[in-house]
């Protein structure tokens, strides 16, 4: 169903309540990975992807307000005039939504601007299963209205509120069973005068040595670490040339970028204090000869999906937390879990490692080539110490079975904000698996 005004939700939610339903919501367009707004039994999907309005751009407090419907590219093409940028991850598909992005808490691959795990999510409507519309963060008030807000000095930047609660957080990551967000503003970036592109290739160690001394530092913008496989997964998709790779060995891709303010002298000394540093730990900073690394971070969004240009519609994916410390240690779990360290196996295993949080930790994903089942290898990575803080189906088992506690606060506060327990019902938490 099909929705283009989001004060008809009210009515959709009591309606599905009375008779004993269930909602799920999707504001992308395109097929997705992991069918997580796919609707369950009983249940009716709503698409928000026709709510695409941007309602405001301030250039000065660097804030833009966004409708569910609103993609990447539709984004970058409107504050692009305003000198602005928006943080994304790794080539989202074309149809992706940004406010979905961002309740899904996806990864930005920009860590210096990464403070925490909202970012850089702000403030959020939010209509909860009561029916009832519920403005978090400084978008709460004072002032009924945005204009009235934007005209007393309000920007919707804070995301603490009202007074010390926190709730975007609650909804945040929920799969859509706490609330359906339907605008959100979101913190821009200045766009840097001048970008550069470099690479470095190494052991797993060296590159997170460097990426922890230029984290540390707060230089480079984008920052990734990828195997030979993700980088070949990239050039395929994009029909670009990856720079060459030694056995085992793993590609940093960084750009480095200086803002209108002297950028010349701004650029040269950030690329000569990370040539310094790389020197330090055993590794050269190379120019981004092939073009490798401008291709996978300079467009906003991707024409269709990178992965299923690479991979076919046969792939499966987990993801999880670590430090980048252990992170190598749980791609190895990954490749033995699905055979892939076998030395005659044909198995395609692609990992891509994103630092976040200015570098105290990253996102690992791995990707399978062909349909195969994750739980018996998302327990190893557990086990190992993989943290599941955005829940797959795969990695809902093991994700929740180690909190009891945890899962049971959540159906309380579930109770609170969804007493007919209508939005993407069994999902997460109230998944029959989990057990407590």
């Amino acid at each position: 169903m099909k929705v283009t005004e989001a004060v008809a939700l009210p009515e959709l939610i009591h309606d599905a309540a009375e008779r004993g339903a269930g909602i799920t919501v999707r504001s992308s367009t395109g097929p997705g990975r992991e069918g997580r707004s796919e609707p369950a039994e009983n249940c009716t999907q709503i698409d928000l992807s026709g709510i695409d309005r941007i309602i405001n751009i301030n250039r000065d407090e660097r804030v833009a307000i966004v409708e569910p419907g609103v993609t990447y590219q539709m984004l970058a093409d409107a504050i692009e005039p305003h000198g602005l940028r928006v943080c994304h991850p790794l080539l989202p598909p074309a149809g992706k939504s940004v406010l979905a992005s961002l309740i899904d808490r996806e990864p930005q691959t920009i860590p210096k601007y990464h403070w925490d795990f909202t970012d850089p999510l702000l403030c959020a409507e939010v209509y909860f299963g009561t029916g009832e519309r519920f403005r978090t963060g400084g978008a709460a008030g004072p002032g009924k209205t945005l204009e009235e807000q934007w005209s007393g000095g309000m920007f919707q930047k804070n995301p603490l509120g009202p007074a010390q609660t926190d709730l975007i957080k609650l909804v945040q990551a929920s799969q859509g069973t706490m609330g359906i967000a339907t605008w959100a503003s979101v913190r821009l970036e200045c766009k840097p005068e001048i970008r550069r592109g470099f690479v470095t290739a190494g052991s797993f160690a060296r590159l997170a040595e460097f990426v922890s001394a230029i984290t540390r530092r707060r230089l480079g913008d984008e920052i990734m670490l990828l195997d030979a496989a993700q980088a070949e997964c990239l050039s395929s998709a994009l029909n670009i040339t990856a720079p060459a790779l030694s056995g085992g060995e793993w590609l940093l891709a960084i750009v480095i970028g200086s803002l209108p303010f002297h950028p010349e002298e701004s650029i040269a000394f950030q690329v000569t204090e990370a040539t310094e540093l790389a020197a330090a730990v055993g590794v050269e900073l190379n120019g981004d000869e092939t073009g490798f690394v401008r291709a996978i971070t300079a467009a906003a969004t991707a024409a269709g999906d990178w992965k299923r240009a690479s991979l076919g519609e046969d792939f499966s994916q987990i993801y999880f937390l670590s430090t980048l410390n252990r992170a190598e240690q749980l791609v190895d779990v990954a490749r033995k879990a699905w055979g892939a360290s076998e030395p005659d196996s044909d198995i395609c295993v692609a990992s891509y490692v994103q630092p976040l949080n200015q570098g105290r930790t990253c996102h690992v994903e791995v990707t399978i080539q062909g349909r195969v089942s994750l739980d018996d290898g998302a327990r190893k990575l557990a086990e190992a110490g993989a943290f599941f803080s955005r829940p797959s189906a795969a990695t809902t088992p093991v994700a929740y079975e180690r909190c009891p506690d945890t899962v049971r606060a959540l159906r309380k506060v579930k109770d609170v904000l969804d007493p007919p327990h209508v939005l993407n019902p069994g999902r997460l938490f109230d998944d029959p698996r989990v057990e407590v």
